[in-house]
């Protein structure tokens, strides 16, 4: 079965604009996210979403030129954009990171891979509500065959725009459960998310104090240890 990454992005965040192409380091903010998913064992390929609209050429030539895939469509559906860029990439499973988490875990996806492939979910979720994994360290995986369901029946603007939220409005429609987590994982006051400068500012400290070899190699327990010690929570 393949395996596709398919992180929704675009470049005119109202909080943050053009967060993704922000450098940490000399790289952009994106770069972190790409490389981890790309070097997570178990996933095939890994494609930006973003829009049709000039505003986003930015990062399309930027994919390009760090060798990633893109697919471009509608700014509003989201949902559409998202099933439509996993028919694209012949995508049986659909792993959803979202672009202003650079350092989602390859530990948690394997750990949601394990989940499905052992008891058949169509649907497993890090989200910290379930979890209590800090946001932003969390991804979602469906397969394809439900994203498509889901994506003929939605009408609801709002389900439209939160690609999973319909799964969560009708639990009982769907197989699925949160991504069994290590207790060591566990940090729910934590978010490592980027929508706001200062958001951004904390990211480049976390990523500062983090060896610098290692982008794809730090672990979960790394990230929650040295994010706790700066911050002195």
């Amino acid at each position: 079965m393949k395996t596709v990454v398919i992180i929704p992005a675009r470049m005119d965040s109202k909080r943050l604009p053009g967060k993704h192409l922000r450098k940490i380091n000399g790289y952009e903010m994106l770069f972190y996210l790409v490389k981890r998913m790309s070097q997570t064992p178990g996933i095939d390929t890994v494609l930006i979403a973003t829009t049709d609209r000039s505003c986003d050429d930015p990062l399309v030539q930027w994919a390009h030129r760090v060798g990633v895939d893109t697919f471009l469509g509608d700014l509003n559906d989201v949902l559409g954009r998202f099933t439509a860029a996993a028919s694209f990439s012949d995508a049986d499973v659909v792993v959803k990171a979202n672009g202003d988490s650079p350092l989602l875990a390859p530990e948690v996806i394997a750990a949601g891979l394990l989940d499905m492939s052992v008891h058949g979910y169509e649907f497993v979720t890090g989200k910290n509500k379930y979890t209590g994994l800090p946001t932003g360290l969390s991804v979602e995986i469906i397969r394809y065959d439900t994203l498509y369901q889901i994506n003929q029946k939605v009408v609801d603007p709002f389900d439209r725009e939160h690609i999973t939220n319909y799964i969560f409005r009708f639990p009982q429609s769907f197989k699925w459960k949160p991504i069994t987590v290590k207790p060591e994982w566990v940090a729910p006051e934590l978010s490592l998310t980027v929508d706001t400068p200062e958001d951004f500012q904390k990211m480049t400290q976390l990523i500062n104090a983090l060896d610098k070899n290692k982008t794809c190699l730090w672990s979960v327990e790394q990230i929650i240890s040295v994010n706790k010690k700066q911050h002195a929570i």
